[in-house]
């Protein structure tokens, strides 16, 4: 996985980077973004299940009041690293995987 992207993560979570503020601080454009109502309703649809390889960085991303996640290079799942913003302000780092429908 990239480092850079993971430290670019971890930057935006030290400064409270707010999800539609997040391709001013991240170098590569999210495949997710629910600030964009189109990705919100892609969101909705899906289903993600915990990393194996990372399960302590899971969340439960459907509660979150916004997500923004980029694609993780893997040959044969779809996984995916992000962030969740909750509407108590925290926000969480997450490694899942997009189920297929």
């Amino acid at each position: 996985m990239d480092s850079t992207l993971i430290d670019q993560l971890h930057n935006a979570i030290n400064a409270k980077t707010m999800a539609c503020d997040i391709n001013e601080v991240i170098d590569i454009k999210p495949l997710i973004n629910t600030c964009d109502k189109k990705d919100r309703l892609s969101l909705e649809h899906a289903d993600f299940a915990p990393d194996p390889d990372d399960q302590d960085l899971y969340t439960d991303i459907k509660q979150a009041s916004e997500v923004a996640y980029w694609k993780v290079k893997h040959p044969t799942e779809a996984k995916i690293i992000g962030l969740c913003w909750y509407t108590d302000g925290t926000i969480k780092l997450f490694k899942a995987i997009v189920l297929p429908p």
